[in-house]
């Protein structure tokens, strides 16, 4: 590898490391923070969050890559730039092109990088993060008894103590086991408890000292009139036990999300597309199919495969009028029952229009996954090309001038993806056109950027903005003037 090679490829991959960890942590904390309430506050392990944080991190990798390579080739032709080592080696003869070589190497093994994660690496991770991110959503809270209040996390179960001993007693306690919907009940008064968790069985039991037992059970009769049956137990010593199963993390079956979107792989896409495809067409030829039934006098004056009409069809003129006035004694339960079979058939294609925009709508959707796992690893070498002219021009290094710039890009480079992957989804726009229209704007910019560095453009220097401005106002004066 020759000198000037090694010495960029050493200076462009430090700030890309950085720009890549500091980008995917935001997105990881963004991402995470909609769901802090349910992940947060029921007592899961480390690894559990752990896990949340990795699969998240595979997930918004495809995100972190492209800012990462616009970070790294403004940062490293800055620099050259600010220490004028991009003017003397472009004053040794050589191009800006050659400068980039490193540079263009680095991000093309980023981007096939990109396209490993977008084709396979990220569906399995969406796969296990969204199934245990459905599992934590579903688990509920940790239990945790205050002493003074009716505690009632437990389904079906009211319990209360007046205060907790150092030793892990509890004082003055009282449960209230009730069935749902029912009177039938059972009240518990102790004078002291003591807890035992056992994780195995998933119960948390309490062995209760010195109390009674009163159950009320329903007893003879119906209804209003049956009369209640109570009962009182004493006892030194009583075991109970309260279900904690609903507690703890429930792992679902992956292969319920497995069809999804969001899990599927390049090669998964593209055989699911092929069955998606066929939701519209089918509810379209449903639909076709299901109004025969409701335009009866329509099919008999249809002709047959040769052109002759049925027989009977003479016998019933095309005018409707006409036809009513035949069975002018029956015209009012003609008219209802044309009324009813017009507002059945109108039902029915509102039904099915709801049907057949859902089996398009999802249609989209797949086909936008398939679009964005080409866009995403793209955007890293048209963002390259961003970068490293904007870099050369500017000639400011450092994580100031640089980072904010290319914030401001990837801002508007994210915010044209979103935009054309909602209007897409809607409809509005056709999907190649929405999920490439960040490709499609940004290649031109990346064109125009790379011509004006390599011509040693001076479109930042303020002094020429400034002379720009000057003979504006001298024309303009001028021409003032004359009038």
């Amino acid at each position: 590898m020759k000198k000037l090679h090694r010495m960029l490829i050493t200076a462009f991959l430090p700030p890309f490391f950085a720009g890549f960890s500091i980008t995917l942590f935001v997105l990881v904390l963004q991402f995470l923070a909609r769901y802090q309430d349910d992940i947060f506050g029921k007592g899961f392990g480390a690894w559990v969050v752990f896990r949340l944080f990795f699969y998240t991190g595979v997930q918004l990798s495809l995100l972190s890559f492209p800012i990462a390579v616009l970070m790294a080739s403004l940062t490293t032709l800055g620099r050259l730039g600010e220490t004028y080592e991009l003017a003397a080696i472009k004053a040794s003869g050589i191009s800006l092109f050659r400068v980039m070589r490193p540079m263009m190497v680095a991000t093309g093994g980023v981007t096939l990088v990109a396209f490993a994660f977008a084709w396979f690496l990220v569906p399995r991770a969406n796969l296990k993060l969204y199934t245990l991110l459905y599992d934590v959503q579903q688990a509920k809270p940790e239990l945790a008894l205050k002493p003074g209040y009716f505690n009632g996390g437990i389904p079906n179960t009211m319990l209360f103590f007046s205060r907790r001993g150092e030793n892990g007693m509890l004082y003055d306690i009282k449960i209230w086991e009730h069935s749902q919907g029912t009177n039938n009940g059972t009240l518990i008064a102790a004078d002291s408890a003591r807890m035992i968790n056992d994780r195995e069985t998933m119960y948390l039991k309490l062995k209760l000292y010195n109390g009674e037992q009163h159950e009320a059970q329903g007893g003879r009769g119906a209804g209003k009139s049956a009369e209640p049956a109570f009962g009182r137990i004493v006892f030194d010593t009583l075991v109970f036990k309260l279900d904690m199963s609903g507690f703890g993390l429930k792992r679902s079956d992956e292969k319920w999300f497995r069809q999804h979107q969001y899990m599927l792989t390049l090669p998964e896409m593209f055989s699911a597309l092929d069955s998606v495809a066929e939701g519209p067409k089918t509810e379209a030829e449903l639909m076709w199919q299901a109004h025969k039934p409701y335009l009866r006098l329509e099919e008999r004056l249809m002709p047959d495969s040769l052109g002759r009409l049925p027989a009977d069809a003479m016998h019933f003129p095309l005018d409707t009028s006409d036809v009513v006035r035949r069975f002018a004694a029956n015209r009012v339960q003609i008219y209802e029952r044309a009324l009813n079979r017009c507002r059945a058939f109108k039902s029915y294609v509102e039904g099915a229009e709801r049907n057949y925009n859902a089996r398009q709508e999802d249609f989209r959707k797949y086909l936008i996954e398939l679009h964005l796992k080409f866009t995403l690893p793209l955007a890293c070498v048209v963002l390259l090309f961003v970068g490293a002219p904007l870099g050369a021009i500017i000639r400011k290094g450092g994580l100031g001038m640089p980072t904010v710039v290319a914030v401001l890009f990837f801002v508007f480079f994210y915010v044209m993806m979103t935009h054309g992957r909602k209007l897409a989804r809607e409809g509005v726009i056709d999907v190649a056109v929405g999920v490439w229209a960040p490709i499609w704007i940004m290649t031109p910019i990346a064109i125009y950027l790379t011509y004006q560095s390599a011509t040693d453009s001076k479109i930042f220097e303020t002094a020429n903005w400034r002379y720009l401005m000057r003979d504006l106002r001298e024309r303009l004066t001028r021409k003032t003037g004359r009038d």
